[in-house]
């Protein structure tokens, strides 16, 4: 049989099969980066404890010889790892018995390289077996603590005031042989934490491992934080777009009216040729702005015609088609003596950063908007600059229309007495997206990706991934005679 063609595909979003109709967390699983942790503890006493191992040195014993599959991605009855310690499952002689039998406590758990920052929920997706899996006692669950480690995983502090939904849905007596999850655990969120884990006594008594054991398809984690994602600053994704230019009587997520001139243009007084918004050109030759004066009018239903019922202005981009991970603006600003800023008559206030998603219908404000505006706009000093980059960052948005600054608009120019704002270039920025290369040196092929992404792999079908652990680029395809499909990951 001729071999596959190796798959690159590029993904945001981690690939998994849902098992239950409870709601899966967003975000990126961080689980899928770190090293699995499983074993048992002969003390409550904040100690890792031992790792449970098979008599072949593996982490992931009895019903899989196959280490990682407690955070490979796999939520299925096919990929379950354990702590039963019998049928020639050892550990460590020095805390325990041979058959696990000392020790009454179990974990299940993900250590990582690097700390982690504000992680904040746990999605465990138990194994039931007729004889054990759980957390508890002979026949009834009990919900374990969640600890943490902040130091490569030498001591672990419980979390207090932890949520979950563990004791609703384990009930080992009438789940034999089914996976039960998501089962969440939610907490305050928890930052600089190299190592998390469920930890309590094990449930059930099968054969000789009369301390009882845990059993799980899946152990994911998830942080209310992502790391911050590098804007692709060489690609100004608002050239060739349209530019949105006006003025707002109101602040309540409308889309106001757009500047005309006289004429009919849409960018206003400094400049007579539509699009300067966006034509790339940042030099003061390119100028546009709001201001409302000299035989500029505007909507009169929703203003005088010299724009002063109007405090609030934007500037923006619209697309014809959705864009998709957009993360970034950089606005050119043109200071006058008399306006040109966002703010007041004389201070510069950042404006908010909107988006719409319904053809620029509706407007809803951005929120953990960072930028450097207040630091970099000085109006009382800065007549007749241009300044910029000014650089807004924000959480990656997707399936969007438009983008805007909106706020009040600074200065007072003649009879525009609402202030106005002017700017050179408006330029938008998406992602950087990850290229997975395929080469051939020699008889071998090599994998080879840009920052950031790691790799993941499938030998069988599209549906199941797991991480390829230590892989980093480039990274040399294993020639042994199996097809092979691959992927990143960020």
């Amino acid at each position: 049989m001729k071999p596959s063609p190796l798959l690159a595909v590029i993904s945001l979003a981690t690939v998994a099969v849902p098992l239950s109709n409870a709601e899966d967390p967003t975000g990126e699983n961080l689980a899928l980066v770190g090293h699995p942790l499983m074993g048992h503890a002969p003390l409550d006493n904040g100690s890792f404890g031992v790792y449970h191992i098979n008599a072949q040195g593996y982490l992931t014993p009895h019903h899989s010889e196959v280490p990682g599959e407690l955070n490979d991605g796999d939520r299925s009855a096919g990929s379950v790892v354990d702590t039963y310690s019998g049928d020639g499952f050892v550990d460590d002689p020095a805390l325990e018995n041979p058959d696990g039998g000392a020790d009454p406590y179990d974990f299940l758990g993900i250590a990582w390289d690097n700390p982690q920052h504000g992680v904040t929920t746990l999605c465990l997706y138990h194994r039931i077996f007729g004889d054990g899996g759980w957390f508890g006692d002979l026949t009834t669950a009990v919900t374990p603590k969640v600890q943490v480690s902040r130091d490569g995983g030498t001591t672990w502090t419980d979390l207090s005031g932890v949520g979950t939904d563990y004791a609703s849905l384990v009930s080992p007596t009438t789940q034999n042989g089914q996976i039960i999850g998501p089962i969440t655990f939610t907490f305050a969120p928890q930052d600089g934490v190299d190592g998390i884990r469920v930890f309590g006594e094990g449930g059930g008594r099968a054969g000789v491992d009369t301390s009882g054991f845990v059993a799980a398809a899946e152990f994911e984690v998830y942080s209310n934080q992502r790391p911050p994602v590098p804007a692709d600053y060489e690609h100004n994704v608002a050239l060739g777009a349209n530019p949105l230019m006006g003025h707002a009587a109101l602040d309540n997520g409308s889309f106001g009216v757009y500047h005309i001139n006289a004429q009919g243009y849409l960018t206003p007084h400094h400049s007579e040729v539509p699009g300067e918004l966006n034509d790339g050109d940042r030099s003061t030759g390119s100028v546009v702005d709001t201001y409302s004066g000299d035989g500029f009018v505007d909507d009169p239903a929703l203003e005088n015609p010299d724009g002063g019922a109007d405090p609030y202005d934007f500037l923006g981009i619209g697309w014809d088609s959705p864009r998709s991970g957009v993360c970034a603006i950089q606005l050119y600003h043109r200071i006058f003596g008399d306006g040109g800023w966002f703010g007041d008559l004389t201070t510069a206030v950042a404006p908010r950063v909107q988006v719409t998603r319904d053809g620029g219908t509706t407007w809803n404000d951005l929120s953990g908007v960072e930028t450097d505006y207040a630091s970099l706009v000085s109006p009382d000093t800065q007549n007749g600059q241009i300044v910029g980059p000014i650089t807004f960052t924000f959480e990656p948005q997707d399936g969007i229309g438009g983008i805007r600054l909106f706020g009040e608009s600074g200065g007072r120019a003649g009879v525009d007495t609402s202030g106005f704002v002017a700017a050179a270039e408006f330029e938008v920025f998406e992602i950087v997206r990850p290229r997975l290369v395929l080469s051939r040196q020699g008889s071998g092929l090599v994998l080879s990706w840009s920052e950031p992404g790691y790799l993941l792999e499938t030998s069988s079908d599209l549906a199941s991934w797991s991480v390829v652990e230590g892989a980093l680029s480039p990274y040399t395809i294993p020639a042994n005679g199996s097809d092979g499909f691959y992927r990143l990951a960020w």
